[in-house]
């Protein structure tokens, strides 16, 4: 497994849902050895999903229904990537490409993508053709 700096690994949440960002939250308070980003195709930071309905009437506001807010990103040592879709994951090569450039992670913990409520996973090989 690949490290990263000061030998901490590279863990990668693709997605930044409840789910996701629940897991998140029990694993820094587990161990804080690795080095996370998470990538988000929304705007906002991690927010209740349930509590959506009452945004969209207009009784709640966006800054009413966020879980972790972009500072408990910061606080934990995350990288927070907003508004970043991702194409495909290559867990052959450990690269993720996003919609405008690519990363790659060493150590691919958590590299998966959810696609809301569909709830279908998605993982490309490195050597399929039909990446979206």
């Amino acid at each position: 497994m690949t490290q990263t700096t000061y030998g901490r690994r590279k863990l990668v949440l693709v997605g930044n849902g409840m789910a996701g960002v629940g897991a998140l939250e029990q694993i820094l308070k587990l161990t804080r050895s690795f080095d996370i980003s998470v990538y988000g195709e929304e705007p906002y930071p991690n927010y209740n999903r349930i509590q959506l309905s009452y945004m969209l009437e207009g009784s709640k506001q966006i800054d009413e229904i966020i879980l972790n807010d972009r500072s408990w990103y910061r606080e934990n040592g995350i990288e927070l990537h907003t508004g970043t879709r991702i194409k495909c994951i290559d867990t052959t090569e450990k690269f993720i490409y996003r919609t405008a450039r690519s990363a790659s992670f060493p150590a691919c913990t958590a590299a998966l993508r959810r696609r809301g409520s569909y709830g279908k996973s998605q993982m490309w090989p490195r050597n399929t053709t039909s990446k979206p």
